[in-house]
């Protein structure tokens, strides 16, 4: 059976800025294996919002790929003026899919396909009549806690910030390993390394398309031969954010 990998992505977030998204093909064994399991697959009620404001610059940011966006804090500086600079700044990749149309199970045609994250205006890609569906990316559950806080009994709804423990999950799926000894809790995932937080403020998700049902709605594509109850175009984006 041809097996298929997955694309992933990186997108790295400076100060206020977007440095462009690096896609590289991954062969399956190069992959993380947490990407393989259904519990890590993407979910709308793994979303999660919160402020980046660890300089002088402060913008909303949610875990499934949207910065700022109508509602929001859109890109305040200084940090607590009436000024904004940013609108809605979302992240979209588009591909050549293969697929079958003559029903012979072989792919025999490329169609154009675009991907992008749910904004905060009309025109997001929803199936035809069902508006609370996404075709789209959405954010990996796994990456931020979902403990209750103390403070505010209820439970944590921000992405994990490297500034705030209580927002760190148990563990984490692309590092489980990476538990500090002393408290049993897991050490901050760090672009500069394990437990390092370098920059006055960080942040750290994933996010990917397995409710992207579009392609196969319309041409029964399957991203994964291995799983075929996988849907969208297996397409994984990690995401850091640093001020």
């Amino acid at each position: 059976m041809r097996s298929t990998s997955l694309l992933a992505a990186a997108l790295v977030v400076l100060l206020t800025g977007l440095v462009p998204g690096v896609a590289q093909a991954q062969r399956r064994d190069e992959l993380l294996p947490f990407l393989f399991d259904p519990a890590y697959f993407a979910r709308r009620e793994a979303e999660k919002k919160a402020i980046l404001d660890g300089n002088e610059v402060a913008i909303s940011f949610f875990n499934s790929g949207l910065l700022a966006g109508v509602g929001e804090v859109r890109g305040n500086w200084p940090k607590g003026s009436n000024d904004f600079y940013v609108g809605d700044v979302l992240p979209v990749v588009g591909l050549e899919v293969p697929v079958d149309l003559n029903g012979d199970g072989r792919p025999d045609t490329l169609v154009q396909h675009v991907v992008t994250v749910r904004g905060p205006r009309a025109g997001s890609n929803s199936p035809p009549g069902d508006p609370n569906t996404f075709w789209g990316f959405e954010a990996k559950p796994g990456f931020a806690s979902n403990a209750v806080r103390p403070e505010t009994n209820r439970r944590n709804d921000k992405p994990a910030l490297s500034t705030d423990p209580l927002t760190w999950p148990q563990f984490w799926p692309d590092q489980p390993t990476w538990i500090d000894p002393a408290t049993g809790r897991a050490q901050w995932n760090g672009f500069f390394g394990r437990g390092v937080r370098n920059a006055d403020l960080e942040t750290y998700y994933w996010m990917d398309d397995q409710n992207d049902a579009e392609l196969f709605q319309q041409y029964q594509f399957r991203p994964d031969s291995t799983d075929l109850s996988r849907r969208g175009q297996g397409l994984a984006v990690k995401v850091r954010a640093l001020q």
